[in-house]
C-alpha cells in the first residue's frame, strides 16, 4: 500500500492537533499517577498514556482511511527480533559511551546498590511504558504523517525538535536536551524509518533508559558508577559532546547499513514506492 501523500498544510495541522492531544493525555494521566501507590506513579502514568495514545492513533487512521502499518503499528512493529536488536544496539552504544568516559576521566569503579527484585521489575516495567508512550507519541503517527508530505529528513527534524521541547517542559536542562535528547531523537527516528515500525526504536529507547537507570544516572539503579580521574575542566565538558557525536554516528550507520536498505525505506516513506 502506498502511503497517502497529504499537503504540507494538512499534515502539519493533523500532527499539531495530535501533539496537543498528546499533552492533554499526559496531563490527564497525571491524575491516576498521583493516586498510585508510592513508586508506581510513573508506571501508571506511562501505561495509561500509552494506551490512550494507541487508541487515539487507531481512531485517527480509521478516519483517514489508513492502516495500522502506515503509522508503524502493524505486525512488523511488534516483532520480538527487532525489539531485541534495538536493545542490543542501545546496550552497545552505552558501553561505548562508558568506555570513552573512562578514557577521559580515568578508571571506572562500579559499586553495587542494595535493591530488591521487585523494585527491579517495577523499574523495568516503568521504562517499557515510558518508551512506548514516547515512541507512539513521536515516531508513530506524527513521523509517519509528516514524512510523506515534507520528506523524511525535514519530518525527522520537526519530530526531534518537538521531542526535545517536551523534555524542556519536563524541566530538563537545556544542555542535556541539546546534546542528549536531540541526538537520541534522531537515532530513534532513523530506527523507525529503516525498520518501518516501532519495535526497533522502542528497544533502543528502552535500553538507553535502562542502562542510565541501572548505573545510577536516573537515581536508584543496580549500581553506582564513578571515575577515578578528574571529571571537571575540559574532560567533563567534552563528554556530552562526545556522547552526541557517538549517538549521531550510530544513527548514520543504522541509516546506511540497515539490512533491508535505507534507500528503499526512504522511497517507501515518501510515497514513491509501494
Amino acid at each position: 500500500m502506498t502511503v497517502p501523500r497529504l499537503s504540507t498544510a494538512t499534515a502539519s495541522r493533523r500532527v499539531a492537533l495530535f501533539w496537543l492531544a498528546y499533552l492533554l493525555i499526559l496531563f490527564a494521566a497525571s491524575i491516576p499517577k498521583g493516586m498510585a501507590p508510592p513508586g508506581w506513579g510513573q508506571l501508571v502514568w506511562g501505561a495509561v498514556s500509552s494506551l490512550a495514545l494507541v487508541g487515539l492513533t487507531l481512531v485517527l487512521i480509521r478516519r483517514e482511511g489508513r492502516s495500522a502499518a502506515d503509522v508503524g503499528l502493524g505486525r512488523a512493529a511488534v516483532r520480538a527480533l527487532l525489539f531485541a536488536v534495538g536493545l542490543l544496539i542501545g546496550c552497545a552504544l552505552m558501553a561505548v559511551l562508558f568506555g570513552i568516559a573512562a578514557l577521559l576521566s580515568g578508571p571506572m569503579h562500579v559499586t553495587a546498590a542494595p535493591i530488591g527484585l521487585g523494585a527491579v521489575v517495577l523499574n523495568i516495567a516503568t521504562f517499557v511504558a515510558l518508551a512506548v508512550m514516547e515512541e507512539v507519541g513521536f515516531r508513530g503517527y506524527p513521523l509517519r504523517t509528516l514524512a510523506p508530505a515534507f520528506g523524511v529528513w525535514p519530518a525527522q527534524a520537526v519530530v526531534a525538535i518537538a521531542f526535545a521541547a517536551t523534555h524542556l517542559l519536563y524541566g530538563w536542562a537545556l544542555s542535556t536536551v541539546l546534546l542528549g535528547v536531540l541526538p537520541s531523537a534522531l537515532l530513534f527516528g532513523v530506527a523507525a524509518i529503516v525498520s518501518r515500525g516501532l519495535a526497533l526504536p522502542i528497544g533502543l529507547h528502552l535500553s538507553l533508559n535502562l542502562a542510565q537507570w541501572a548505573t545510577g544516572a536516573k537515581g536508584g539503579g543496580l549500581c553506582t558508577v564513578t571515575f577515578a580521574g578528574n571529571t571537571s575542566g575540559w574532560r567533563g565538558a567534552a563528554e556530552p559532546w562526545v556522547g552526541c557525536l557517538v549517538t549521531l554516528t550510530v544513527a548514520a550507520a543504522l541509516w546506511v547499513y540497515y539490512p533491508t536498505g535505507a534507500v528503499d525505506r526512504r522511497l517507501d516513506w515518501q510515497g514513491r514506492k509501494a
